[in-house]
């Protein structure tokens, strides 16, 4: 078997899981899916290495943790362009579907370690081994977050940096199921009725666990971490570069202003329709 009709199979059973029958879901979705995570030629995370470039000092040169990698396109990927980048990853078919493709596409040897099977609850790696870390889409799913940030700060150098990136579940859409949600709606005696008022299976609501921005960002101080919102940042960066007034004591005042109203305009545009996202950028104390 290939990597793409394993991971179809995969991706197949794991839809299964929101969706009662496969011909409820647009293939488009899945051929898209299966492409991005089978083939590392299509750049598929310019994105992120784009983030990256922008909040951290010469990323090329750092050592970056993936928590949690996936198919390991975003290690690969790195690797290929000559990033000192690592991952762990916890689902053994996910592990499979690697070995595959560093057999497929004869990619060194060496490169495979670079991506450990374990969870971010107690990651393999040495305190103080990584520059950065970069986590996508992974901490509604994690069993523990205190003990995924406790880990994270532990394995980061003194002044390192790291970007997560995950859904907001203060919002009235869910990612997963592609459904109008309640905020906070989880594997509840609510949502399991909901769910299944929907017409949808209930295995799904296992999958994930709600999470809020004011949470991740207070268990984040506690394990010891500074923290920025990034679209705050990116806002009131771009505010002070459009007026240069409010790179005074004006700015104080307008630039909450502004970014209050920014994400109000965000939520109506995406009410019931679109997911919203936490996008954080944490550092290490010196």
């Amino acid at each position: 078997m290939n990597s793409k009709s394993f991971l179809t199979d995969k991706i197949e059973n794991e839809i299964l899981l929101y969706y009662k029958k496969l011909d409820k879901v647009d293939r488009s979705i899945i051929d898209n899916i299966v492409a991005r995570w089978s083939d590392d030629r299509l750049n598929s995370e310019k994105d992120r290495f784009t983030e990256l470039n922008r909040h951290l000092y010469d990323p090329a040169t750092k050592t970056i943790l993936d928590m949690s990698s996936g198919c390991g396109s975003f290690v690969i990927q790195g690797l290929l362009t000559g990033w000192d980048v690592h991952g762990v990853e916890p689902e053994l078919w996910k592990q499979d579907l690697i070995d595959l493709k560093f057999s497929e596409n004869n990619y060194p040897s060496e490169w495979r370690s670079r991506i450990k099977q374990g969870i971010g609850e107690d990651l393999p790696y040495e305190n103080g081994q990584f520059d950065a870390f970069n986590s996508w889409q992974t901490f509604e799913h994690v069993q523990n977050v205190d003990d995924c940030l406790k880990e994270l700060y532990r394995v980061l150098k003194p002044g390192g940096k790291g970007i997560i990136h995950c859904p907001s579940y203060m919002t009235f859409y869910e990612g997963h199921y592609r459904l109008f949600w309640f905020p906070m709606m989880g594997n509840s005696a609510f949502g399991r009725a909901y769910v299944r008022m929907m017409g949808r299976p209930i295995a799904g609501l296992r999958t994930f666990v709600p999470i809020k921005k004011s949470t991740l960002t207070r268990k984040a101080k506690a394990a010891g971490f500074s923290v920025v919102s990034i679209p705050k940042q990116e806002i009131y960066e771009a505010g002070k570069r459009k007026f240069s007034v409010l790179n005074g004591g004006l700015g104080k005042l307008v630039l909450p202003i502004l970014y209050f109203g920014w994400t109000i305009i965000q939520g109506i545009k995406r009410f019931g329709r679109h997911e919203r996202s936490i996008h954080l950028l944490l550092t290490k104390s010196k």
